[in-house]
């Protein structure tokens, strides 16, 4: 019944939204980073990885219209000044400072092993 209330158009964005949705396995990992998530239900991950695809299309739509261009290839350059540009990606810059630190904790630790594990490779 709900559905049949619902513009057509509606109910075709909200089947394309759930065709695109994140592995869940990928979300429970980036949702493990937070240390003030200790518990979520499977309708909190979700949502959340709903709001995931949304936000991320949103981004990359507005990058693409800022650089005006026909190659589609992304860059971390672009992205940047689409969140300067967007008034609603705007809560995303600086884009350096919105990872907390335990993010860059814990690439800090990823990039030591790496360079650990090169090291002991080229001593071999």
């Amino acid at each position: 019944l709900w559905e049949r209330v619902r513009p057509r158009a509606l109910r075709r964005e909200a089947a394309q939204l759930r065709a695109l949705k994140f592995p869940m396995t990928t979300m429970n990992r980036l949702m493990k980073l937070n240390p003030s998530m200790n518990i979520r239900s499977a309708e909190a991950a979700e949502v959340i990885n709903y709001a995931t695809v949304l936000i991320t299309q949103a981004l990359v739509r507005s990058a693409l219209r800022e650089r005006a261009s026909t190659r589609a290839i992304v860059q971390v350059s672009d992205v940047r000044q689409a969140c300067v540009n967007a008034q609603e990606l705007q809560f995303l810059a600086p884009l350096d400072s919105t990872l907390d630190a335990s993010a860059l904790a814990i690439r800090a630790d990823a990039n030591a092993s790496s360079n650990l594990e090169t090291n002991e490779a080229a001593a071999q």
